[in-house]
């Protein structure tokens, strides 16, 4: 979010001092103007209890006071009660925010609570990134209290404290959230229902989102991911390869789309958005292995139902030829996946830094080509003669 550069409308300051201004009110402003702002503070507080009305008060304590101070929680206490006061009441000091003039206190409060709250979350994201993350909640805490109806706030330390196991608060943050009805952060909201197994709420939610935008990747995403819990395996295919053309980066999409295929045993459809993945991340020992075990699968399927049919017709006085001509094509098919399969394991093997079985899996491969080389395919070839 964009951090505003504050002008003053005037070339120099100016105080006006009117009539029904207390001394400690004028008072505040002077010592402002001398960098006193310990005395600043001292006669502001008590212009606030004299002038109940006056919403300039809270705002010249939030802004000229606080700010400068970096008492952040102090200033949003501030801007509240000027907002409470009086929100159409004009400044002393109107400002330029790229070149329109801001007139009233609510205005100012406005532009000052988006370049503080900016400040405050950016600061939250770089804590996050440094793995900091008790200050990484003590800013995002801040951001909240420096604009209360910025869901963003309240999602990202919701998020936060998902991480961290504590679910309770969490919930609490959710509904906060909740309650502000920000559009931008259903999709949002409803991520962290579904880590809270709130799946009634996550549904409303996405429900919502794709309305407001039906076009939303990352809303038609997490509607994909209530499918996949749901166990609607064909409801989530059909979001998320929505959602893969809409992505200018589909990988992590289609790695989703390969899972629910091997579930419903559709291993061609997976090999095929294997290859699509693999492009992406061509020195990923798990893309490799999982196309390993997708050929694998195949392989066995045919190896296994072939050699059955195999035992069953060896022990016939006749042998059917059209079956044995089945057999054979089906022993071929199962040797061609093997090669595949064991190329694709050694891969895996080569590029992996943790044992995950894949070198295993390619020695395992080569011994069934080898069976089917020497043992069953020249077998059945001899009684198609």
């Amino acid at each position: 979010m964009k951090i505003h550069n504050i002008k003053i409308f005037s070339g120099f300051l100016l105080l006006f001092i009117f009539a029904c201004n207390s001394p400690e009110f004028t008072s505040l402003k002077m010592y402002v103007q001398e960098g006193n702002l310990e005395k600043a503070e001292e006669n502001g507080l008590k212009a606030l209890q004299l002038e109940p009305e006056n919403a300039l008060v809270p705002y010249v304590l939030a802004v000229d006071v606080y700010l400068k101070q970096k008492q952040y929680d102090k200033m949003a206490e501030m801007f509240d009660e000027t907002m409470r006061r009086n929100p159409d009441q004009r400044l002393e000091r109107p400002f330029t925010v790229e070149d329109q003039v801001v007139n009233t206190v609510g205005e100012a409060v406005g532009i000052y609570r988006e370049q503080e709250w900016s400040r405050a979350f950016n600061n939250g994201v770089q804590f996050y990134n440094e793995k900091d993350m008790d200050k990484a909640i003590l800013n995002f805490e801040l951001s909240s209290k420096i604009d209360p109806k910025n869901g963003k706030s309240y999602s990202t330390l919701a998020a936060l404290y998902i991480g961290l196991k504590d679910l309770p608060k969490a919930k609490m943050l959710v509904e906060k959230a909740m309650k502000i009805d920000s559009e931008d952060e259903y999709a949002t909201l409803a991520a962290l229902y579904i880590e809270l197994k709130d799946l009634s709420k996550a549904k409303m939610l996405i429900e919502k989102a794709m309305k407001i935008d039906p076009k939303d990747e990352q809303a038609i995403i997490t509607a994909g991911n209530i499918a996949t819990l749901e166990d609607d395996t064909q409801g989530a295919i059909r979001y998320y390869l929505q959602a893969a053309d809409l992505s200018k980066k589909p990988a992590p999409i289609m790695k989703k789309l390969i899972f629910l295929y091997i579930d419903i045993e559709e291993y061609d459809q997976a090999i095929e958005y294997s290859m699509k993945v693999l492009k992406s991340y061509p020195y990923d020992s798990d893309i490799y292995y999982n196309i390993g075990v997708l050929y694998q699968r195949l392989a066995s399927n045919h190896f296994n139902d072939s050699r059955d049919k195999f035992v069953v017709i060896s022990d016939m006085d006749e042998w059917d030829q059209g079956e044995l001509q089945e057999i054979d094509v089906s022993f071929k098919q199962a040797r061609l996946y093997s090669v595949e399969a064991r190329e694709y394991f050694q891969q895996a093997c080569d590029l992996e830094t943790m044992d995950s079985g894949a070198c295993d899996a390619a020695s395992e491969m080569k011994k069934l080509k080898i069976q089917l080389d020497t043992i069953f395919i020249p077998a059945v070839e001899e009684m198609m003669q």
